[in-house]
């Protein structure tokens, strides 16, 4: 069963991303569209920000979480990327979103 992510859903992870890892906001409209579209699940969003070129947003195995380039990574990013997975995840609970998506 495929999830449709709702646009109320969509800003609200989108404004994490915006907040807490730098993502553009001139980016949202077309997050929105890739996101709330209901013929082709859009399983990774690049956002770059805090976490460099290789921020990503994911959608894999039922689950939502950023993630970046391991070479990358540090104590700072490391940290950002915990704290945001959290929020995901309590999204997910306070919507009562189902583990599988895909």
């Amino acid at each position: 069963m495929s999830y449709t992510m709702t646009e109320e859903i969509a800003n609200l992870i989108y404004d994490i991303l915006v907040q807490d890892c730098a993502a553009a906001e001139s980016m949202r409209d077309s997050w929105l569209y890739h996101q709330t579209n209901k013929e082709e699940l859009t399983t990774e969003w690049r956002f770059s920000g805090l976490l460099g070129f290789g921020g990503k947003f994911w959608r894999n195995m039922g689950k939502w979480y950023v993630d970046g380039y391991q070479e990358d990574y540090t104590p700072e990013r490391k940290k950002l990327i915990a704290a945001t997975n959290k929020k995901l995840v309590a999204i997910r609970e306070e919507f009562n979103i189902p583990d599988r998506e895909d």
